[in-house]
């Protein structure tokens, strides 16, 4: 009887401190809110942005304004730390520091959202997205053909605007098994 007693008692115990863990974890954001404007001048020949396994939006506008723009949400630990600059490299990294089971229970999906002008694109010698299990799209707004290539390593790759997009070697696109959309 006593067994049955403490074995009724324990489990209520573990029960209910998984329910206040779990209830805990709904309400603990796992994402840092950012914004990021960056100066690309003539001396930056490649601009990398590395995502991790956030999902990735490109715009590429019309226009000529000389930095690229970033905001989204994403598991960073310090937004001042997203942008490293050396020699003729920009690189931009929203890569998962922060990894917690609040992760996995969030109802939303980190995203970075970047917009690109086509006079930016043109003075890159090139421009390269790299996620690992995020999406990436690609919107260009432009009307002119970009050149692109992509490496996939699983995922999906869709171009649904051919007449846009060649291939070539200005926009590297690196997935690891998440999927690339071309509009």
């Amino acid at each position: 009887m006593k067994k049955k007693i403490f074995a009724i008692g324990t489990t209520i115990i573990v029960v209910v401190l998984i329910v206040g863990i779990l209830i805990r974890l709904m309400f603990n954001h796992p994402y840092n809110s950012f914004q990021k404007n960056v100066e690309v001048n003539k001396n930056i020949k490649e601009l990398v942005i590395n995502t991790g396994g956030t999902d990735v939006n490109l715009n590429i506008e019309s226009g000529n304004t000389p930095q690229v723009t970033t905001n989204g949400y994403a598991p960073i630990k310090n937004t001042k730390e997203i942008v490293l600059t050396s020699k003729n490299i920009i690189s931009m990294n929203f890569d998962t520091e922060k990894k917690n089971l609040g992760v996995i229970l969030s109802k939303k999906r980190p995203i970075v959202n970047v917009n690109v002008s086509s006079k930016q694109l043109q003075n890159l010698d090139k421009l390269k997205i790299k996620t690992n299990g995020g999406s990436i799209k690609i919107n260009n707004s432009t009307h002119s053909k970009i050149s692109y290539y992509a490496f996939l390593n699983g995922g999906n790759f869709k171009n649904k605007s051919r007449d846009m997009y060649v291939k070539g070697s200005k926009l590297g696109l690196y997935s690891n098994g998440g999927e690339v959309i071309l509009k």
